[in-house]
């Protein structure tokens, strides 16, 4: 029950199949009634045609009944009895010697009410075998015979109860006949509900998954994506207004934020370029005493630092903008020429730490995209591998195109410290630096940087084992083109 109530789906299924069953079995007793009620009457008029024609045969003369009209096959073969006001039976078939009937005390005012305003009184009864008959019986007035033998003073009629039975079977043992069908029947309905009930609950929910399904795609990188108000009910176009505004205050202080550190980046370069510069020329003076000149080596070095960050800021906050929908230049970018550019360029670092480059390029590897941008996520990814692996170990830069066609991978392999899986979605944030880097150089913007410049060409970054589970294997996957 506590999983119906934590989904709006199943809740809507639920009830609509409750409240459906519901009207189903209403329904159903009211049709059974019509069913009860088109079974007995036609059966009850016959029988009160019997009865009437029964009436018009019986003929009295001085108070005896005259049965001379009657033959001998409606005294053997229908149930029939004639009873006077008082109910003494006056006349009787073979088979009405087996009839059984009761009422109660109700029924008996029921009956007695309906003879004497002249309507038909229709009661269940059975034989002495146990069989079911149904029973019509009616008050009459029986004609006397005329002519000559006519009784002098005789009354004109002569009351009495005509009662008329006839097999009949009852209406549950008919639909009890029919159980199988009903059983299919009630079957198919049951399917029928469930299924119109998962529609109606689906169709229910379809402005909910579309406000859902909206949202996911509203992201830093895409926040310009609104809530279609035009599309859902009423109910929810209040809720969808005020998402909106919502979105609309949360991109205004994204842009806000990308502005500021853009240009907080910008400006301060100019600075720390100018006091570099002052600080080489106190550095090299001659007449520097060695404890200054190791002091103001220390301020060159966190001024440089400085400088790599207001780079690296202002290179990400570029990057906000492209992944934001904002075009940037664009050209073809062999990604194999890149990373031999990359791993020319660190060979001298990787020297230093006795560890081994490798490139191993298949097939195409030229992309639609960014040539610096590019080259400065293998970069990072290349010079983190370096920093981290073992000494003596090897660095693999592997570059294929996938089966398709349509992107091309590029993974850098080392055999470091790997990253642990519950740190890997971690590392790719801002500043991030995780307990196995915290003892190395950096500012925790590398793989920032690489996860940026793959968002803005609509590419995807993987971080995984390396080969044999030995160190990091982290893969960019660049779209082919960025349609």
């Amino acid at each position: 029950m506590i999983r119906l109530r934590t989904s709006l789906f199943r809740h809507i299924v639920l009830w609509y199949t409750v409240c459906t069953m519901l009207i189903v079995a209403i329904y159903t007793l009211i049709l059974y009634g019509e069913v009860k009620r088109g079974r007995e009457r036609p059966f009850d008029v016959r029988l009160d045609a019997m009865a009437a024609e029964l009436a018009d045969d019986l003929q009295h003369s001085g108070g005896q009944l005259d049965i001379a009209r009657l033959s001998a096959a409606d005294l053997s073969t229908r149930a029939f009895a004639i009873f006077s006001p008082n109910w003494e039976l006056l006349l009787a078939s073979v088979p009405w010697q087996n009839v059984t009937w009761s009422t109660n005390t109700i029924h008996f005012g029921q009956f007695l009410e309906r003879t004497r305003a002249g309507k038909r009184y229709h009661a269940p009864a059975k034989d002495g075998a146990g069989q079911d008959l149904r029973l019509s019986i009616a008050h009459a007035e029986i004609a006397p015979l005329v002519g000559e033998e006519a009784v002098p003073g005789a009354t004109n009629s002569l009351p009495v109860y005509v009662a008329v039975a006839d097999m009949f079977e009852p209406t549950d043992q008919f639909l009890w006949r029919q159980k199988y069908r009903m059983a299919t029947a009630f079957v198919v309905v049951c399917i029928a509900v469930l299924v119109s009930g998962l529609l109606v609950a689906r169709l229910g929910v379809w402005p909910i998954t579309l406000l859902a399904t909206t949202a996911e795609r509203i992201t830093p990188e895409d926040s310009r994506t609104r809530l279609p108000v035009t599309k859902l009910p009423h109910e929810l176009r209040v809720l969808a207004l005020t998402l909106n505004q919502a979105f609309d205050r949360l991109d205004a202080a994204l842009q806000s934020e990308r502005t500021f550190t853009a240009a907080a980046a910008h400006e301060i370069r100019s600075p720390l370029a100018a006091l570099i510069a002052r600080a080489q020329r106190i550095r090299y003076d001659a007449a520097l005493p060695p404890p200054l000149a190791a002091q103001l080596d220390a301020v060159l070095g966190e001024a440089e630092r400085l400088t790599r960050l207001s780079g690296q800021l202002l290179l990400l906050a570029r990057l906000d903008r492209a992944a934001a929908g904002e075009a940037f230049p664009t050209q073809a970018v062999d990604l194999a020429e890149v990373a031999q550019d990359v791993l020319d360029s660190l060979r001298e670092a990787a020297a230093a730490r006795d560890v081994h480059l490798h490139l191993r390029t298949q097939g195409a590897t030229v992309v639609q995209g960014h040539e610096e941008w590019l080259l400065r996520a293998v970069y990072n990814l290349v010079n983190n591998a370096i920093n981290y692996t073992a000494r003596e170990t090897n660095v693999v830069v592997a570059l294929e195109p996938t089966a398709d066609g349509t992107r091309v991978l590029l993974s850098v392999s080392d055999a470091g410290p790997g990253i642990a899986p519950g740190e890997r979605a971690k590392v790719v944030q801002r500043f991030y630096r995780g307990d196995r880097t915290r003892a190395t150089e950096g500012t925790g913007l590398g793989l920032a940087i690489v996860r940026d410049v793959l968002r803005a060409h609509k590419g995807e970054l993987f971080i995984a084992e390396g080969t044999g589970g030995i160190g990091a294997r982290i893969t960019m996957i660049v779209p082919v083109t960025m349609r």
